[in-house]
């Protein structure tokens, strides 16, 4: 009597799910940090003046008008007085932008006035994301995909649940296009355990 060949398994990709989970202790240190004593580039949360890594009030190259965010969310007495910059951005240095195309700066003088001013912008902005998330505003989140997969046992069938590897660090607006990535894992995952992947 000739042996029945093993069916392949099989999943369909439409049936691939997001796993969410809140990341407890992000690391965020590439924006920056809470502080009340500063070492780099730092904004007083409670007035919006920006300051030099020597302590002094920056200012906008070749005058004496000091750098200023119009936005300051306050501190009380129980939070850090100042947000301290991380390495993106402040203090400037030009050749971070080497890799940008010439007409890319040009666009961006346009709009900023300045690649400086670009800078000092951008780092205000990764600011007022750090503050975002430390009053809940953002959640930070470690992102999986998963799917179940039956398997038939003798006359009945296991549901066995694939995952891919969690990525953690990631905002909550970029949820989905990690879960795209993470679901390319999985397929690698499920195709490495002979099970076929189908639209």
């Amino acid at each position: 009597m000739a042996r029945k060949k093993k069916k392949k398994l099989k999943v369909s990709r439409s049936d691939f799910e997001m796993v969410s989970e809140i990341d407890s202790d992000p690391d965020l240190s590439w924006l920056g940090r809470f502080t009340d004593s500063p070492k780099g580039w730092f904004v007083d949360r409670q007035t919006g003046q920006i300051y030099d890594e020597s302590g002094n009030e920056a200012t906008w190259p070749g005058t004496e008008d000091s750098i200023k965010s119009d936005w300051a969310p306050g501190a009380s007495s129980r939070e850090f007085r100042y947000f301290e910059f991380g390495p993106n951005h402040l203090p400037h240095q030009p050749g971070n932008w080497s890799h940008v195309p010439p007409k890319d700066l040009t666009d961006v003088r346009k709009e900023f006035g300045s690649i400086f001013a670009a800078d000092v912008a951008y780092a205000i902005k990764d600011w007022d994301w750090a503050e975002a998330i430390n009053e809940g505003q953002i959640s930070i989140l470690c992102i999986a995909a998963k799917v179940d997969v039956e398997v038939p046992v003798g006359d009945t069938v296991d549901v066995q649940t694939i995952e891919s590897g969690f990525v953690c660090g990631v905002d909550e607006e970029m949820a989905d296009e990690m879960f795209k990535e993470q679901c390319v894992e999985l397929e690698s995952i499920l195709e490495g355990m002979d099970i076929k992947v189908v639209p």
